[in-house]
């Protein structure tokens, strides 16, 4: 308790000193080159004659004249528009050459449920409507070897094609 009371006299008096010394020195050192010389930092006219309050430089500012132009014209308009960025044309780049999609059959893989049980994939077969396949079903004359997240590997006589979702395929 005793160190609790010393603690806030102490706080006590450190706000009321901290801000004399503080307005003392600042006096010191900005208004005053030294205590017994008494000299006052020049005051602008647009300052009130204060000791605590800080002196502004005059600055040379150009005339009004000099913004017309602003001045004449509507800040905010219609069609007002910024200012156009001049860029500095870049020669166009070659774009890479797309690779080479091949169709398999006319097959188009249209989905993909993979969860707890066997993954089967939902394959459009022209000229019939879509059906679902698990691997080791066959598809036309190709067989579902294996389902992935995105898509479906077939393989038919020594060769392999995988359909990809959203309609593309690619023959090994």
């Amino acid at each position: 308790m005793i160190r609790l009371t010393v603690s806030i006299i102490t706080l006590l008096l450190l706000a009321l000193i901290v801000p004399v010394v503080g307005t003392a020195a600042y006096r010191a050192v900005y208004h005053q080159a030294s205590p017994s010389t008494q000299q006052s930092a020049p005051v602008n006219e647009a300052t009130p004659n204060n000791d605590s309050a800080a002196t502004i430089p005059k600055m040379d500012l150009p005339a009004i004249a000099a913004y017309s132009e602003a001045i004449t014209r509507p800040l905010f308009f219609e069609g007002r528009t910024y200012p156009a960025r001049v860029v500095p044309e870049q020669p166009l780049q070659p774009k890479p050459p797309i690779k080479q999609i091949y169709g398999v059959d006319g097959l188009k893989l249209l989905g993909i449920v993979a969860g707890s049980a066997p993954s089967r994939a939902l394959v459009e077969v022209p000229p019939k409507s879509a059906a679902w396949f698990a691997s080791g079903d066959k598809v036309q004359d190709w067989v579902v070897e294996s389902i992935g997240q995105n898509s479906v590997r077939l393989s038919r006589d020594g060769q392999s094609a995988t359909l990809l979702l959203y309609g593309f395929s690619m023959v090994d």
